[in-house]
């Protein structure tokens, strides 16, 4: 029997307390949820007797130690600087904005690279011309619809004519360059000093414009939707068009009139179920609130004044007062009374 005993294998050693806690934290941070936290620990050993502090303390920093294994830190180099960055990999949402951010600079960096390729072809083309220009200028100008010989022939005329003036004459032809030149330089100027003053002036008069549309809208009662801003609009323009002088404020009940007119057509081909899924239930509430106050408003106007109806009620006949007990009760004396009317 001893040789029996002996044969036997030997039990494996239970698990430590510590060793199961470390265990269970191992498990948590291989599996797919995320990093075990505090509220995660085990609250009792492998026995299931309650956890010792000693317990608890060794779960807590088993716990640190996985969520510190999901942070790591990386050397990276951004436009030749060697940068450090601690990355939580167990962080879900981090790693989602770190990809956004990558992506989004990746876009940023190909639309970059694609403008200074545009400008670089441009740089390249002028440079093409201007030499094109220098070496061969006869076929670049027969290119651009010019008539070499008939041009060659129109500078020899003019460099003969030249030629064949005073110096005077040339001074005289110099100075009236000149004053052409200056004359369309301020010619230009002018101009473009008109564009940037009726500029100027369209803008203030569209600032003016706007804020007197916004305050008719308001006063009117009137969304500020692109549909009523294109009618109110639209009719201004047809009165400056002919010369009407006419403010926001004074066209604002014709847009109320047309959007009433159509709202009112749109509403009358429509079921009460169709209208009830348009107005708000607040308005639904306002306006039957409304309807009540005029309704009770108008019986109010029609019904005789109670003072008088109470006092023409309230006086009976002589022989009807003769028929009348006095120890009546006054229930059964306004029965009465009604009954006499």
């Amino acid at each position: 029997m001893s040789d029996a005993i002996a044969a036997a294998p030997a039990a494996a050693p239970a698990p430590t307390p510590a060793a199961d806690v470390a265990a269970q934290a191992n498990e948590a941070l291989q599996s797919q949820d995320a990093v075990p936290t505090a509220d995660a620990l085990p609250t009792s050993d492998h026995s299931g007797a309650p956890a010792s502090a000693e317990l608890k303390a060794e779960a807590k920093q088993a716990v640190k130690a996985a969520v510190a294994a999901t942070k790591k830190k990386f050397n990276i180099k951004v436009d030749g600087k060697q940068l450090e960055r601690e990355i939580d990999l167990g962080n879900e949402a981090e790693l989602i904005k770190i990809i956004q951010m990558a992506e989004m600079a990746q876009a940023r960096a190909q639309e970059a690279a694609g403008l200074r390729k545009q400008d670089l072809d441009r740089s390249q083309q002028v440079e093409q011309f201007i030499n094109a220009l220098k070496n061969d200028p006869r076929s670049v100008l027969e290119h651009l619809g010019h008539n070499v010989p008939d041009l060659a022939n129109k500078i020899l005329e003019e460099e003969i004519k030249k030629m064949q003036m005073s110096p005077e004459q040339r001074k005289i032809q110099d100075l009236e360059k000149q004053l052409k030149d200056r004359l369309a330089a301020d010619e230009e100027s002018k101009k473009q000093t008109e564009i940037q003053q009726q500029e100027a002036l369209k803008q203030k008069y569209a600032t003016e414009y706007e804020k007197d549309m916004i305050a008719a809208l308001d006063a009117g009662h009137l969304p500020k939707n692109p549909e009523v801003i294109t009618r109110l609009t639209g009719m201004m323009k047809i009165a400056l068009q002919n010369k009407i002088d006419l403010s926001f404020s004074d066209l604002i009940p014709l847009v109320k009139e047309g959007i009433n007119n159509e709202m009112k057509s749109l509403m009358n081909s429509m079921s009460p179920e169709e209208l009830d899924a348009i107005l708000a239930e607040e308005k639904l509430k306002e306006i039957n609130g409304r309807r009540k106050k005029a309704l009770d408003a108008k019986k109010a106007k029609e019904a005789p004044p109670i003072a008088q109806s109470i006092k023409d009620s309230s006086i009976p006949k002589t022989d009807d007062v003769k028929k009348v007990d006095k120890k009546m009760a006054a229930k059964d004396f306004f029965k009465n009374l009604g009954r006499m009317r």
